[in-house]
C-alpha cells in the first residue's frame, strides 16, 4: 500500500513510479490540494500527472477549501514514512532546497495513517484537536514528537521547545512571520544565546518577514543563494533537537493549513542538519544578488497559473 498526502504533484518521474507500483498491484491513494489539479501553465486545463493517476485507476483527492492541503507525507506497507519539506514536483526535487525524512516505525507508520483516514477517507480537514495513537515515538537514537494542523497544537510544542533553548537556535526556513517566535528569540538573544538564521531571499522581503528585527537586534540572518526556493521549514535547537515538516512558522500553518511537523531530539539527525545548514549558510554568503525567482510564492505569475488564488508571504 501506499497513502500520500502531497501539496503539489508534476513530476513524471515519480508519478511513473506510483504508476509502476500500482501496476504491481500495490494499493494506492493521493490527497492533494485544490490549487494544484490543474496545468501550471493553463489553469483552464486538468494536470498531466493527475490525469495519468486517475486514468490508471489511481484514486484521487482534493481538499476543495480555502485553506491549503500542505502536507508532504506518504506512509508505505503501513511502516515506512517519508515525509519533510519536499513535494513531488521538479522544482522541489532539483531546484529547491529541502530535506526529506525515511522513518522506518509502524507506530509512526500508524500515527500518520489516522491522520490520512481524516483527510481522504472522512474529509476531516478542518481544526484537528484528534489525539494520534502514538504522540512519542523512538526511532534509532531519536526520540520522535509528532504533531498535525490546523490547530493540532504544533505552535505551542515549537514555542516549547524553543523556550528550553540553553545555547544556540539556528533557522533555515522558508517563511518566518509568527511574532510570538519573535519576542521569545528576541529574549533569548537578550539571554546570551547564539541565534543566526538562512532565509528564502523571495520571502524574507515580505513585510511579516522576521528578518529585519532579528538582523536589528544583532542576530546573523542571511537571505539564501539560491535563485529557487530555500523550502526548508527546520529549526535546529542546541545541535540536540530538530523541528522539521510541512509547517511554515506561520498564522495560516497553525490555523489554516493541513500540515504535519517532527520535533526530533538526536544530536546526530542534528548533526546532519547542521551540515545542510553550513551548505546553504556558504552559498548564501556566495551567491548574492540573485536575479528574481518565477515562482507563485513570490507573487510573480499571473493570478491564474495557480488555482486562481492570490498567494501571499503568509498564505504558507
Amino acid at each position: 500500500t501506499i497513502d500520500g498526502a502531497f501539496y503539489d504533484i508534476d513530476n513524471q518521474t515519480a508519478v511513473d513510479a506510483l504508476l509502476a507500483a500500482h501496476a504491481r498491484g500495490v494499493k494506492i491513494r493521493i490527497m492533494t490540494d485544490t490549487d494544484n489539479m490543474t496545468d501550471k501553465e493553463n489553469a483552464t486545463l486538468p494536470r498531466k500527472q493527475i490525469t495519468d493517476l486517475k486514468n490508471a485507476g489511481i484514486e484521487v483527492k482534493e481538499d476543495h477549501r480555502s485553506g491549503i492541503m500542505h502536507n508532504k507525507f506518504m506512509i508505505v506497507d503501513n511502516k515506512t514514512v517519508w515525509t519533510g519539506s519536499m513535494n513531488l514536483t521538479s522544482n522541489a526535487i532539483y531546484r529547491d532546497n529541502n530535506n526529506s525524512l525515511r522513518l522506518e516505525s509502524t507506530q509512526l507508520a500508524s500515527d500518520y495513517n489516522e491522520e490520512f483516514k481524516r483527510l481522504f477517507e472522512q474529509n476531516l480537514l478542518g481544526p484537528n484537536p484528534h489525539q494520534i495513537p502514538f504522540p512519542q515515538v523512538t526511532v534509532g537514537d531519536a526520540k520522535i514528537r509528532l504533531y498535525f494542523s490546523p490547530k493540532g497544537g504544533t505552535k505551542a510544542a515549537v514555542i516549547d521547545a524553543l523556550s528550553k533553548a540553553q545555547k544556540s537556535i539556528t533557522f533555515m526556513t522558508f517563511s518566518l512571520t509568527d511574532p510570538t517566535i519573535k519576542d521569545l528569540v528576541l529574549a533569548k538573544k537578550t539571554a546570551g544565546l547564539k541565534i543566526e538564521g538562512v532565509m528564502d531571499d523571495c520571502l524574507s522581503r515580505g513585510k511579516y518577514s522576521l528578518i529585519r528585527p532579528f538582523k536589528e537586534a544583532g542576530m546573523s540572518f542571511v537571505r539564501d543563494g539560491n535563485q529557487a526556493l530555500l523550502h526548508h521549514k527546520v529549526i535546529i535547537i542546541d545541535d540536540q533537537t530538530v523541528i522539521t515538516g510541512s509547517f511554515n512558522y506561520s498564522d495560516s500553518a497553525e490555523n489554516s493549513n493541513n500540515e504535519n511537523t517532527l520535533i526530533i531530539d538526536s544530536k546526530s539527525v542534528a548533526a546532519k542538519y547542521n551540515q545542510e545548514y553550513a551548505k546553504i549558510k556558504n552559498s548564501a554568503l556566495t551567491h548574492k544578488n540573485i536575479p528574481s525567482y518565477d515562482n507563485p510564492a513570490c507573487g510573480s505569475k499571473p493570478k491564474n497559473s495557480i488555482g486562481g488564488r492570490n498567494f501571499t508571504e503568509d498564505s504558507f
